[in-house]
């Protein structure tokens, strides 16, 4: 008897929820840009005339500037193993409209620090091939 218990409802990214990063637009700037997104893909939670590089901004997966998972994953990747602080939400609704936003405060796991470790290090087209792992990465947020 397996002792593992799988949620075979388990909502899938893009099916029904959004995965929100909050973290300083400086440093989510620069790890979009890394992720190969565009450079206005992190959004100001508020927006100034003068917008200070610490503000905080948003990514949200899936959205217009991020509608893949694999950027999105990457940027957390490369916040956590920089050790930046961000807050990581799971909501639902639009990306400009939440009807709901949860603060997550993840364990982050063994397993979900090794997958982190390699999609920091550019290896996420060798994750790829292990398809399973992407969705183990979701599933451990989750």
């Amino acid at each position: 008897m397996n002792n593992q218990i799988v949620n075979q409802n388990m909502p899938t990214p893009g099916n029904d929820f959004l995965w929100v990063i909050e973290a300083p637009i400086y440093y989510l700037d620069k790890y979009c840009l890394t992720a190969g997104l565009p450079r206005d893909s992190a959004v100001p939670v508020i927006f100034k005339i003068n917008q200070d590089r610490f503000d905080d901004a948003r990514l949200t997966y899936p959205g217009a500037k991020c509608p893949h998972h694999r950027p999105w994953l990457k940027v957390l990747a490369d916040l956590y193993m920089a050790n930046i602080a961000f807050k990581l939400y799971q909501g639902t609704g639009r990306e400009d409209c939440f009807t709901s936003l949860t603060l997550l405060h993840p364990t982050i796991s063994k397993d979900l620090h090794l997958i982190l470790g390699f999609t920091a290090q550019n290896e996420i087209q060798r994750l790829e091939k292990y398809d399973h792992l992407l969705k183990k990465a979701f599933s451990l947020l989750y």
